[in-house]
């Protein structure tokens, strides 16, 4: 029998080549996990249950993923970026037609199809609130996001400088605020109410924004 050839000038591993021949498997195992996540939750995930749900071994869904917390974050990212790239597929490519679309948002994005991937957020931000140290990588992006999209918007629209950060801040926790009181109480026509009330408060404020800039639109 031949000896393996070997390798010269190289110091890279040995490649490992069940990693290889299963990789491609592993985003259609977490699309699986995301699935089984927004049906069941994660509070009480089991790993064993996930990877029978999944037609796997346990062992083979830990080699993909390592831990359950490791996995959790994989899940969250998923949706994380999934309301990204949506978000940013609906702007214009005008900043300060953005608010606009602040006020669009709360219509998709409570609608129920959306409703099991809110709820699985907020209870993964749960678990953070639980355990920061365990889960501090939730925390700081869905807030980051918010106010990456806010922020451009609110100076577009000739927000003052001292105002921008606070009103980005005043605007991402009203909506939040929206949606869990939605998820907990399903008053949906109180709560559609409150969002329309707000949105008219916040377009007198951006009109003055505009008279005092000297704008007209």
């Amino acid at each position: 029998m031949a000896e393996t050839p070997k390798r010269v000038g190289t110091s890279q591993p040995p490649v490992d080549g069940r990693t290889v021949r299963f990789a491609h498997r592993r985003q259609e195992l977490l699309q699986g996990a995301v699935a089984y996540a927004l049906e069941f939750g994660v509070t009480d995930l089991s790993m064993r249950k996930l990877a029978t749900s999944l037609g796997i071994s346990h062992t083979a869904l830990a080699h993909h993923f390592g831990s359950k917390e490791a996995l959790i974050f994989e899940i969250f990212e998923q949706l994380r970026k999934a309301s990204v790239a949506a978000q940013a597929a609906g702007q214009r490519g005008d900043p300060q037609g953005l608010l606009e679309e602040y006020a669009l948002w709360w219509t998709k994005w409570s609608a129920p199809p959306y409703i099991p991937a809110l709820r699985l957020v907020f209870e993964v931000l749960g678990l953070a609130m639980r355990d920061p140290h365990q889960y501090a990588a939730f925390v700081a992006a869905p807030a980051q996001n918010w106010l990456d999209f806010l922020i451009p918007a609110l100076r577009a629209n000739h927000c003052p400088e001292h105002e921008v950060e606070a009103m980005a801040t005043a605007l991402m926790v009203f909506a939040t605020g929206l949606q869990v009181d939605l998820l907990l109480s399903g008053e949906r026509e109180r709560i559609d109410a409150a969002h329309a009330l707000f949105i008219s408060m916040v377009e007198e404020r951006r009109q003055r924004w505009l008279r005092d800039a000297g704008v007209t639109e």
